[in-house]
């Protein structure tokens, strides 16, 4: 992780992994016919929180000044103590095709 983009003094370094698991059917016909906002939740309850998270970042895009999307930005964050990032802005880092 560089932290500081001029600099690699006092950056960190971490080790870790990503498993992609595809959503059983049961998950997979319900996303099927949840509606956008829906989807984060599922997503979440099932512990796919990169999905989750792209999804609240793709309707937050959609409608930057929804407070309701704000509101559950933050809950989202707080449920796994990530308290500090919430007044952080977001980033869509969506590649264009």
């Amino acid at each position: 992780i560089f932290c500081n983009p001029n600099s690699e003094n006092g950056d960190l370094q971490v080790d870790g992994w990503i498993e992609r698991q595809s959503p059983d059917a049961d998950l997979a016909m319900a996303l099927q016919h949840a509606s956008d906002s829906d989807k984060v939740s599922l997503y979440a309850s099932q512990g796919y929180w990169f999905d989750a998270v792209d999804q609240l970042v793709m309707l937050q895009a959609a409608a930057p000044e929804d407070m309701d999307l704000q509101a559950r930005w933050a809950e989202f964050l707080s449920s796994v103590g990530l308290d500090l990032l919430i007044d952080q802005p977001i980033s869509s880092r969506h590649p264009t095709p």
